[in-house]
């Protein structure tokens, strides 16, 4: 019977153990593109025998590498574009395309407003459209006093109202206010006009602005009789479809929106497809020479 259970408790068993690599490779799968950064960095200062070698230089649209200063990948996509509407963009069939022609240069909020404002507005006015367009800030707000604008021009200051309200109507909403309370209004005219509103949320922000930034809504309610949660919805209301500036900081420049690099890359090659991924060209790791011819 002795013999029996030695017998058993040697018998070998198979178990799945995870290994030191296997499981720092799961901690590092689940890293940031940030945090995987910090992490390389830390161990290139930590681990004389880790070098990094030289990344290629990366594509900011498709994040392949660049020959030279050219992506051939992103060409040889224009080149399929123009192939598929070449009645649309193609010069005579004796020129050479250039891909440069497909893409549409950038415009500021500055030249967008302009070319509207010239083509809705009497040439008589183009010159105080001019001039309030110039006076806009980074937020989209106006700079300037009306009387000051008509006395600098040599206009009427109501001609100056007419044309600021003008670039109101055509600019994104509340651009050209002058001050928070006028940015707020501009937008609730923008979101009544599509149907979205609330029934107090005008009179609260013209008659009770003061007491609404100080946050007495008890004290609206029981001024313009209506309820507690009534004032609470309209300062949801303005939380959920306003913003207190008109433009976001940059957007008066016409600046791009960042280019998000894809995490994997598929193409097709020879009828297979092909997936790529993007970071791994960004940490070209090897080992040190020096180390590496003493092992």
């Amino acid at each position: 019977m002795m013999d029996m259970l030695a017998s058993a408790e040697m018998l070998p068993q198979q178990q799945m153990k995870a290994s030191p690599a296997l499981i720092a490779l799961n901690n590092m799968l689940v890293l940031s593109t940030v945090e995987l950064q910090q992490l390389v960095s830390r161990e290139l200062e930590e681990n004389p025998a880790l070098d990094q070698t030289e990344t290629e230089q990366l594509c900011v649209t498709c994040g392949r590498p660049l020959s030279g200063n050219l992506c051939v990948y992103c060409l040889h996509e224009d080149d399929r574009l123009r192939e598929a509407h070449r009645a649309d963009v193609a010069g005579p069939a004796d020129d050479e395309f250039d891909p440069l022609i497909a893409v549409a240069a950038p415009v500021s909020l500055h030249e967008s407003l302009l070319r509207d404002l010239h083509i809705a507005l009497p040439q008589s006015d183009h010159k105080i459209a001019d001039y309030l367009v110039g006076c806009l800030d980074d937020q989209g707000f106006l700079d300037g006093d009306v009387e000051e604008i008509a006395d600098a021009l040599g206009v009427e200051p109501e001609q100056v109202e007419r044309v600021l309200r003008r670039l109101q109507e055509l600019g994104p909403p509340g651009v050209g206010a002058r001050n928070v309370q006028e940015c707020l209004l501009l937008q609730i005219d923008r979101l009544e006009r599509t149907g979205v509103t609330n029934p107090h949320v005008r009179r609260i922000v013209t008659e009770h602005w003061q007491d609404l930034g100080e946050h007495r809504y008890s004290d609206i309610a029981r001024t313009l009789g209506i309820s507690y949660d009534d004032v609470v919805a309209v300062r949801d209301f303005l939380r959920t479809y306003l913003r207190p500036f008109p433009l976001d900081v940059g957007d008066a420049a016409g600046k791009n929106t960042p280019v998000v690099l894809p995490d994997v890359i598929i193409h097709e090659d020879g009828g297979k497809l092909i997936v790529e991924v993007v970071e791994s060209r960004q940490f070209s790791l090897c080992l040190n020479p020096f180390y590496q011819s003493l092992s």
